[in-house]
């Protein structure tokens, strides 16, 4: 329905080609603690502003070659109200973090840097959140795990594991310095930089290693399997390919040559830790220095880095000045039993089982460990063009080829970046949000870490979560399914979404109305999950999203969040009693609901009454319009795939590109009884839907000409009747 528009792909690929042509033989040319009580949004206090303050807040200017070297953009403190950040909506998040943790949750760090102002910095939780299970020898459970909240509190300088974010804002920074410097050319071969790399005589049953680009490995096209499991003596593959076993870093990457090839390089695409382990391996044989030490000198310690590193427990950091992650070592909560396998709750080392037993810490796929303030501050990197206040790692054109689709058939993919493409591809638009711009790029990690960055708004997004801080929900059902990942906060794309609404909507009444439909969205996700294993924490999650609008709406005071909270807990309390059957589900429900229920009675209120933007509606005969059966449309409760916590967001609300003074939409009621209390609101500006709501037969235009923008404008739909079993389209929505 979305389409990315064909100005974008003539400039993405105008550069791919630019970028292309640049390479000539080897080298391309150079051409405060926080999160307890009483801390607001409105400020980043403490010695953090004063750091930050005393940063040089130069802009990029634009130099001969002959002049001195440019000065780029560092970070200064900042306002969310300086930006357009709506602080109600930053305060959801805050409520909601706040709520989850006293359901269990460990804890996160949120950063978010606007215009080159760090505008947010905030920090949660405690930094291991629970007392592991007690597991025998023989991986036997001999006791659940429970919250315990005790240790050290989570600040904005606690280190998270990045995990998979090492690939980006560690290999990916060395790689994009070396290939500006000249010294690395993505376009040769693996071989020419460790020679050794290449087909095992005889044995290979697909062959191709001595044919792999250095690009192949950017691209993940290498040919490698996901995840080969070097370290584990029990795995399958080690089964079938016992010398692969591997516990020793000088040795890995022998093993990760003699590995087979799953499919022909070149032909396919899977994401791979196995290519970044190479890519970083192809770093250390150039630099002749040890990936870490390499990118402590050329980048974290030229930008006064000082809680982003390898193995912090090697370098001066203490295990309270890291967020833990698996309760069980990596053995899963016992499942997992294997040579040398730790058992002890990962605190202050690299949960990647490869990077960890392999890679003594340090691997280009994993092991990097950082604060998302600092982390942030390597996103603007990006952003500013390659530079640092006096330092230059690399160029925009570096940057431009390595943030651009690979090819025209995969826009998602950069060179190692995760791209926004369009918002049909829920690949992305799950942790990037809908109202990302086309062409935002980042990545996530397995840990719960994410990074966006949005060149056009100038906006950058960090978020590390303790997703893995928690149980395992059923070992033997699924050993990776963490009670983390099923709630919430420790869905990477929620908290990025409501950033934009945020920063997209400035009216308190449009996110009331959006907290009420979130709740519904989070009752209705829970279908699926009734009397299957992972049943009572997406319940409980919903039980505390409940208490998130209750604390809201007694923040507030006003009668949409009562009316619609009573109706929400009274929904969930039938629905789930009906179709519940976990202990832990039942005992959310029977014990929390009642009373929450009685407050949301108790509560006393203001009567709303709305304050409508300028709107003209108008009914009107969609038929009728020019090249109608063509006309983009989306309909509402809006269908995205199944991982409806990142998309409770994009599931009420669409976008309308148009120019600023214009646009009109049509909205057609598809199942009139299913209406219930619509509400449209178009960048925050309530539509009055009176005669919608009287006469829903007919067909409306909707004039937006007044609150129009520059071509991204955010229409939201709340107020329907979701609940019904077979989830129908019950609003269209037809751009004129």
């Amino acid at each position: 329905m979305y389409k990315l528009k064909q100005d974008s792909i003539n400039r993405i690929f105008v550069l791919v080609l630019a970028s292309t042509l640049t390479v000539s033989g080897c080298s391309l040319g150079k051409s405060s603690e926080t999160g307890k009580d009483g801390i607001e949004w409105e400020s980043v206090g403490g010695e953090a502003a004063e750091d930050l303050n005393s940063a040089e807040n130069s802009e990029l200017s634009q130099t001969e070659e002959t002049a001195p070297a440019e000065t780029y953009q560092t970070v200064t403190a900042g306002t969310p109200e300086e930006v357009g950040l709506n602080t109600n909506t930053l305060k959801l998040i805050d409520d909601m973090m706040e709520v989850q943790m006293d359901y269990g949750f460990s804890g996160a760090q949120l950063a978010v840097i606007k215009d080159g102002k760090l505008v947010v910095d905030k920090a949660w939780g405690v930094t291991n959140g629970y007392v592991a299970p007690q597991i025998d020898s023989e991986g036997n459970i001999l006791s659940d795990a429970y919250v315990d909240k005790s240790s050290a509190p989570i600040t904005s300088d606690t280190m998270f594991d990045l995990a998979s974010n090492t690939k980006m804002f560690a290999t990916n920074f060395a790689v994009q310095k070396l290939v500006y410097d000249g010294k690395l050319d993505i376009h040769k071969r693996v071989c020419e930089y460790i020679p050794e790399f290449k087909d095992r005589e005889g044995d290979d049953q697909i062959k191709g290693k001595t044919e792999i680009k250095v690009s192949d490995l950017l691209s993940h096209q290498a040919g490698f399997p996901a995840d080969p499991c070097y370290h584990n003596n029990d795995a399958a593959m080690i089964k079938q390919y016992p010398d692969l076993f591997c516990q020793d870093r000088n040795e890995i990457l022998s093993k990760i040559i003699d590995t087979p090839l799953k499919y022909e390089p070149g032909t396919e695409r899977e994401y791979s830790d196995v290519d970044y382990m190479i890519l970083g391996f192809i770093v250390e044989k150039i630099t002749g220095k040890r990936l870490d030490e390499y990118v402590k000198e050329e980048f974290y310690d030229k930008m006064g880095l000082t809680h982003m590193t390898f193995n912090p427990l090697e370098n001066g950091f203490s295990k309270e000045d890291c967020a833990a992650t698996e309760l069980n070592g990596n053995t899963r909560q016992g499942r997992f039993i294997y040579d040398n396998v730790r058992r002890e709750t990962v605190w202050g080392e690299v949960h990647d089982e490869k990077a960890y037993y392999c890679m003594d810490g340090v691997s280009g796929h994993a092991g990097l460990f950082g604060s998302a303030r600092e982390l942030a501050k390597l996103c603007q990197v990006m952003i500013n063009g390659g530079g640092w206040g006096e330092e230059q790692f690399f160029d925009q054109s570096t940057i431009d080829m390595f943030t651009s689709p690979v090819d025209p058939e995969t826009l998602d993919w950069g060179l190692g970046w995760w791209l926004k493409d369009s918002n049909d591809n829920p690949g992305r638009t799950n942790y990037f949000g809908l109202e990302s711009s086309i062409g935002t790029f980042g990545h996530t990690g397995w840990t719960g870490t994410i990074t966006l960055i949005d060149p056009d708004k100038k906006l950058i997004i960090v978020y590390l979560a303790s997703t893995k801080n928690s149980p395992v929900i059923d070992r033997m059902k699924n050993g990776n399914d963490f009670v983390g990942n099923n709630v919430s906060m420790g869905s990477l794309g929620l908290t990025p979404n409501l950033i934009y609404e945020a920063l997209n909507s400035n009216n308190d009444a449009s996110i009331d109305a959006l907290l009420v439909e979130m709740v519904n969205q989070r009752i209705r996700s829970l279908d699926p999950h009734y009397d299957k294993y992972d049943e009572w924490p997406h319940v409980t999650d919903a039980v505390a999203w409940v208490e998130t609008l209750l604390r809201r709406a007694e923040e507030r005071k006003n009668s949409v969040l009562k009316d619609g909270g009573i109706k929400a807990a009274e929904t969930l309390l039938l629905r789930a009693e009906e179709k519940a059957t976990h202990p832990k589900s039942l005992d959310a429900l029977r014990q929390k609901l009642p009373g929450l229920i009685d407050r949301f009675k108790s509560l006393e209120v203001s009567d709303f009454t709305p304050s409508y933007g300028e709107f003209e509606v108008l009914p009107t005969n969609i038929s009728t319009w020019d090249n109608y059966e063509n006309k983009p449309r989306v309909s509402f409760p809006s269908p995205r795939g199944d991982t409806v916590m990142a998309n409770m967001v994009a599931q009420c609300t669409t976008f309308y590109a148009i120019a600023e003074g214009y646009g009109q939409f049509a909205v057609r009621v598809l199942e009139p009884e299913k209406i219930g209390n619509l509400r449209i609101f178009v960048n925050g500006y309530e539509v009055d839907c009176s005669q919608i709501k009287d006469n829903p037969t007919e067909e409306y235009m909707i004039d937006i000409s007044k609150v129009s923008r520059n071509d991204f404008n955010i229409i939201q739909v709340t107020g329907l009747d979701i609940f019904s079993e077979e989830p129908e389209e019950i609003v269209e929505i037809v751009y004129g």
